[in-house]
């Protein structure tokens, strides 16, 4: 006695109510290296031709240096992992996995800060999105350095 009937033909969603805006949206993310690369490289008079704004210039950079630094990332952490991974931490009191957590937030720290400082278009984009990169790669270097290949 409680069924209730609904005829869908009647029935009005909400997601198509108007409210939303039907097409598809395409992100840096979305994009390939080249569109990326003609975003970046337009000029001043062809940015307002198209309507891009400065803040989608620096979003299409961010993106395009962060594809290319991946491939360094992924070799530093490795470094990383590796050098941090073969100390012999018994009777040292070194803690390597404290030690490699805080290098990732460090990384982390300094990719996301710079970020939202290149999005104000005050630093470079390609500086913001190497510089964590580096940073690791010298702190790796360093750990490797103090190895004590003799044990």
């Amino acid at each position: 006695n409680e069924i209730e009937k609904i005829i869908f033909a009647e029935y009005d969603f909400p997601i198509s109510s108007g409210m939303m805006i039907s097409g598809s949206a395409i992100k840096d993310s979305m994009r390939n290296n080249d569109e990326l690369k003609e975003i970046i490289q337009l000029n001043q008079k062809d940015q307002e031709k198209r309507g891009i704004e400065k803040k989608d210039i620096i979003n299409a950079k961010i993106e395009y240096y962060t594809r290319f630094n991946t491939a360094f990332q992924c070799v530093v952490f490795v470094i990383l992992g590796f050098v941090l991974g073969i100390q012999p931490t018994r009777g040292k009191a070194r803690n390597t996995g404290v030690m490699t957590l805080g290098v990732l937030i460090i990384y982390y720290l300094i990719f996301f800060m710079g970020v939202s400082v290149a999005r104000w278009g005050s630093i470079e984009p390609s500086i913001i999105v190497f510089l964590p990169t580096a940073v690791t790669f010298i702190l790796s270097a360093y750990f490797y350095k103090k190895l004590d290949w003799v044990s």
